[in-house]
């Protein structure tokens, strides 16, 4: 029944072997590995993993992933994580750096991953070009060079210089300089953001990933962007003037680049009471928000991100452990007994926190507090290394 399907070179072969040379196959293993041996060379699985190497992403994510699985499906013997590789080293890219990111485990996972981050990013750039070719004739192909049918990733700067399009957005009328796409809602343009955060692409996003965090003990609106390669802080929202000066060079969307003299500074920022140390720069910015936070503070703090919903998480946090306040963290903290604190309180230590008047009597030495006793000036709600809810009663 199975060599009733065979055709052309294969029926010819079963024939011969059956009824001229008389063999006999009476398993199908005995088929499969004759088979095998007959159509199959013997350096298949080299020649397809050399075509594998070259499999790269072109066009749309879906027409690699197709190419891709047709290659895997004719390999044997892969580790999943080498598949994942190969597949990582096929896609373009900004797409490779966000599934990389991702550290993907299997294969389907990193598909997956790569198709979703091209839907979000990229679907809009494929909606405008299908929206342009029903303008031209009916009877009209897309010619070699037509740029609306073309991914507008794909179109170099000599095609930008022969067609006279705006080098940002590849679209014809206008320059880069008044390019009306060119503030997007993630700031990330060829003079700003775009060459110092590598431009990922999450400028394009619908709705930017905006999260308010404390950095250096002050609240800021921070834009989350996995494919920043710095974390930025917009200039003037700190004291920069006894930071250091560092060199950074800018590369914009068209190739561009520039170099800037900014304000770089190592500033400790508290996101949902996780805490860590990452290096900034100080950027001109105009966007509502305050920064961004980069591949530094995501490869320290590692966190699951959801992009859809707009929320994060820390695995390794625990939400158990009560959070200390911003402006303590940098302070020591240690307890201490009655009768140390009023040694201590004697010897006038703790006067920034307490105004008191103190009374030697016979035996021992009480502390009598004045029944007006307050705090000195400072920021509200401090309690240093002695709480400020300490009472007369507690004293005494």
């Amino acid at each position: 029944m199975l060599a009733a399907n065979f055709r052309d070179g294969a029926a010819s072969w079963y024939h011969a072997k059956v009824m001229v040379e008389h063999v006999t196959y009476t398993t199908l293993d005995e088929l499969h590995a004759a088979l095998t041996a007959e159509f199959v060379p013997p350096d298949q699985q080299f020649r397809l993993r050399a075509e594998l190497r070259q499999c790269k992403q072109r066009g749309s994510v879906d027409d690699f992933v197709k190419d891709f699985r047709r290659l895997m499906a004719q390999i044997h013997g892969m580790h999943p994580l080498d598949q994942v590789d190969h597949f990582c080293e096929g896609l373009k890219s900004e797409t490779k750096k966000e599934v990389m990111y991702l550290r993907c485990a299997t294969l389907a996972d990193a598909i997956a991953a790569a198709q979703a981050y091209e839907r979000t990013h990229f679907s809009g750039d494929r909606s405008r070009s299908a929206g342009l070719q029903p303008s031209r004739g009916a009877g009209e192909g897309a010619t070699p060079m037509d740029l609306s049918v073309v991914d507008s990733r794909q179109i170099d700067k000599r095609t930008c210089r022969e067609r006279n399009l705006c080098f940002y957005c590849k679209e014809s009328g206008h320059r880069i300089a008044s390019c009306p796409r060119k503030k997007g809602p993630g700031g990330r343009t060829g003079g700003q953001g775009q060459g110092v955060g590598q431009g990922n692409g999450l400028a394009r996003r619908t709705t930017p990933f905006i999260k308010t965090v404390y950095i250096a003990d002050k609240p800021l609106r921070m834009l989350i962007d996995s494919g920043a390669s710095h974390c930025i802080l917009k200039d003037g929202v700190m004291d920069t003037t006894q930071m250091p000066i560092i060199q950074v060079s800018a590369r914009g969307f068209d190739g561009g680049a520039q170099q800037r003299l900014v304000p770089t500074c190592d500033l400790t920022v508290d996101c949902d009471s996780v805490i860590c140390r990452v290096p900034f720069i100080f950027w001109p910015m105009t966007y509502d928000y305050d920064g961004i936070l980069g591949r530094p503070w995501l490869e320290q703090c590692n966190p699951v991100i959801d992009w859809a919903s707009q929320s994060l998480a820390f695995p390794g946090s625990n939400a158990d452990q009560p959070a200390v306040p911003p402006f303590l963290r940098n302070e020591e903290l240690s307890e201490v007994t009655f009768e140390d604190f009023r040694r201590r309180l004697e010897a006038g230590e703790y006067a920034e926190v307490y105004t008191v008047e103190t009374a030697r009597h016979e035996g021992r030495h009480p502390v009598a507090a004045e029944s007006a006793i307050s705090p000195l000036s400072g920021r509200a709600g401090r309690t240093g290394r002695v709480r400020r809810g300490t009472t007369k009663e507690g004293l005494d």
